[in-house]
């Protein structure tokens, strides 16, 4: 799986500009009500931890991964097979050092691929669940407005306050269209999600797919940087990709010196060796350097000195490959911990001021109702638009919170895994 993620996806596509920027899970369309054929038994719902599996299971990048490994497998037996083939080529015993190395990079491979999976799949479950919060959001608002209007229609109807009019109810009908509008355009988002979810847990399109959990959870573990970054150097499946790497083209050296003529096979030959990099770099809008790659012809040309040169060349670049890569999964698992420190503390004060927001909110309305209070309308109006806008920050931040800790998660290469405490109340 990429690093990268669906545009469509990021919480700021997902958050409304003014009111109720939010978007709802997934809808159902009725079924024909005519149609009396005995409906299907309901799907089982499905945790975090079921979808995560079910994606080790069948997701078809992991099966493609596997297949390679399974190819590099066959063929490094095959050469352990030719018995004979050293006598006739010196360089045969190297070859089967260097395709089992080629077995153990394909090995990495297909544990990279999977944590990227489990990354997918984890980011993805939680984008629905924040859908739904949002969802929830919407209605709740919708609600209020709604109420306010039918308050302001009996103010205005019986003449109670002057100061009310049906300007007022004018100004108040256009919010709930704007509302009811936003709410109409946000709805495509939840089946995204759905879609999205579905692909990562290498689900059909049509399949249907019950989420168990119906709350975003908001766990609260404590995360050293020194932790991240010596789990990342230890489990990151890049690393160790290329330190194999670099060790197959040491071999090369050895085996250049064994090959007599003026061409000598490479290791290419031989076995397979696909090390992945960490990915390419960025520039447009968010800075990510970029890796380097090895390099290695199938055939190297010359003398054997010139052979020998050649590969030690080769060598050095290899190692210049392992360096970059330790440079580069350091500065994406300090960037992954700097991402989740940052959000750990937007969310905790968002979640704070969305509270003192909607208490005001609702002493303030509660006022307007009562006989002879003189608050303002647009006290009311202004204060419930700031509740809804930034219980809406902190819906998002939350969310952002956690992705951080699933970003965590794939940063070090799974050494850190989180209790995401589905199911718990909440600590205040």
């Amino acid at each position: 799986m990429s690093n990268s993620h669906f545009r469509f996806l990021r919480p700021r596509f997902l958050a409304l500009p003014f009111l109720l920027l939010s978007w709802p899970l997934a809808w159902t369309a009725p079924g024909d009500a005519a149609d009396k054929k005995e409906a299907p038994p309901p799907p089982a719902a499905l945790d975090l931890a079921a979808c995560r599996q079910l994606a080790l299971d069948q997701q078809p990048a992991l099966k493609a991964y596997r297949a390679s490994q399974a190819a590099a497998a066959v063929k490094a037996r095959a050469l352990d097979d030719l018995r004979l083939a050293p006598l006739v080529a010196h360089d045969i015993p190297i070859r089967r050092k260097q395709s089992a190395l080629g077995v153990q990079i394909a090995e990495a491979r297909i544990a990279q691929a999977e944590q990227e999976t489990l990354y997918a799949v984890t980011r993805n479950y939680l984008t629905v669940l924040y859908a739904r919060k949002q969802d929830a959001l919407v209605d709740k608002a919708l609600e209020n407005l709604r109420d306010l209007k039918k308050t302001v229609e009996d103010i205005v109807k019986d003449g109670i306050r002057k100061d009310v009019t049906t300007r007022d109810l004018e100004r108040i009908n256009v919010l709930v269209l704007l509302a009811e509008g936003k709410q109409e355009e946000a709805k495509a988002g939840g089946p995204r999600a759905l879609a999205a979810l579905r692909e990562a847990m290498g689900l059909e399109t049509d399949a249907p797919l019950v989420l168990a959990d119906k709350e975003v959870p908001y766990p609260r573990p404590v995360v050293k940087r020194d932790q991240v970054l010596e789990s990342a150097r230890s489990k990151r499946q890049e690393l160790l990709q290329a330190a194999l790497a670099a060790e197959v083209f040491c071999w090369e050296i050895k085996a250049q010196g064994l090959i007599h003529g003026p061409t000598g096979r490479t290791f290419a030959t031989g076995s397979d060796l696909h090390a992945d990099a960490v990915p390419q770099g960025s520039h447009n809008g968010e800075y990510r350097p970029g890796a380097v790659g090895v390099e290695m012809p199938v055939n190297l040309v010359g003398e054997k000195s010139a052979r020998v040169e050649q590969a030690q060349d080769l060598h050095e670049r290899a190692e210049a490959v392992v360096e970059k890569t330790r440079n580069l999964v350091g500065l994406d698992s300090e960037d992954a911990f700097l991402r989740w420190q940052e959000w750990s503390r937007k969310a905790a004060k968002f979640r704070e001021g969305a509270e003192q927001a909607e208490t005001l909110s609702r002493n303030l309305r509660k006022d307007f109702e009562e006989a002879g209070a003189k608050i303002r309308l647009d006290d009311v109006i202004t204060s419930g638009i700031l509740s809804v806008q930034i219980r809406v920050e902190a819906n998002e931040a939350q969310f952002r919170y956690l992705l951080a800790l699933a970003a965590l998660e794939r940063a070090t290469g799974g050494g850190l895994q989180f209790d995401y405490g589905f199911g718990k109340k909440p600590k205040p």
